[in-house]
């Protein structure tokens, strides 16, 4: 047994302390183990700001669309834009699509 002390490195010798097991044992638990660790808290934090920018996102998209219905009050409108969302075309006519 005196061996072993004798040889045992210098970082284990607080190891023996109870106080030191004990709050190694707790910080151990709280961060890993626990329901509400601190791992999962930054986990669900991630998850959270993830939603909330497709929340921003989402918004900014109703908003256009929005604005896109308020600009089709008259029928000239909205043939334009079934034409250029939707392809279509009148009778006797050819559809062309030039991408840049």
């Amino acid at each position: 047994m005196e061996l072993l002390q004798r040889f045992a490195p210098k970082w284990l010798k607080p190891l023996k302390n109870k106080y030191v097991i004990a709050t190694i044992v707790f910080i151990i638990w709280a961060g890993f183990i626990d329901e509400y660790s601190i791992y999962r808290l930054i986990k669900v934090n991630k998850q959270l700001n993830e939603i909330d920018n497709q929340i921003v996102h989402y918004s900014k998209q109703t908003e256009e669309l929005k604005r896109q219905i308020a600009s089709l009050d008259t029928l000239e409108n909205v043939i334009r834009f079934a034409r250029e969302q939707y392809l279509m075309s009148k009778d006797n006519e050819d559809v062309f699509l030039i991408k840049e």
